[in-house]
């Protein structure tokens, strides 16, 4: 019997259980047919209970080869929401870490600005005194 997590274990479970009624129910009708065909060696009326019983083997690996396909299915969506959600953490830190450096050059430039200005308006009144100084 297939091993599933507890979700996909009791589905699985629930179809075998339903599976299992279906052949007892096929077994019963083949019983039923063959007896009332007056067919009574054990040989002759086994026959369609072997292929009723090769049926339900195959009809349970199916269905837990579908079971499986499901969850392995739903685990793979697990991942990739997973890997999403990661995806926009990371886009989400570098779109931080993008606007803490513009601020940060923001920051930096507005200093410049100023000092260029003060250095600028030093140089100029310099520049002004010695003209005056020395051209006047």
């Amino acid at each position: 019997m297939a091993k599933f997590t507890p979700v996909y274990q009791s589905v699985y479970d629930a179809a075998l259980a339903r599976q299992r009624d279906s052949e007892a129910r096929q077994r019963a009708a083949a019983t039923n047919s063959a007896a009332r065909a007056g067919v009574m060696t054990s040989g002759v009326s086994q026959i369609p209970q072997e292929a009723i019983g090769q049926e339900a083997l195959r009809s349970e690996a199916d269905l837990g080869a579908k079971v499986a396909q499901a969850q392995e299915g739903e685990r793979l969506q697990d991942k990739e929401f997973e890997q999403r959600k990661e995806l926009m953490n990371l886009q989400a830190t570098l779109t931080e870490a993008a606007a803490a450096r513009e601020r940060e050059l923001l920051r930096k430039q507005g200093k410049s600005d100023i000092t260029g200005q003060i250095v600028g308006g030093v140089v100029g009144g310099a520049g002004g005194a010695i003209a005056k100084k020395y051209f006047s």
